[in-house]
C-alpha cells in the first residue's frame, strides 16, 4: 500500500472499487482505486 493511500484512509476515506488496468504508466497497466469519504467519522 502507497503512502499516499494510507494518507486517504487517516483521513477517513475508504476504498469503494478498483478499476482493473484503468491507466498506462511507465508502459504498463496499472489499477486505479475509487475512494470516498461519506457521513462523518
Amino acid at each position: 500500500m502507497t503512502y499516499a493511500i494510507r494518507l486517504y484512509q487517516r483521513f477517513g476515506f475508504e476504498t469503494e472499487g478498483r478499476k482493473r488496468e484503468a491507466t498506462v504508466k511507465a508502459g504498463d497497466y496499472v489499477d486505479m482505486l475509487v475512494m470516498a469519504r461519506l457521513g462523518n467519522r
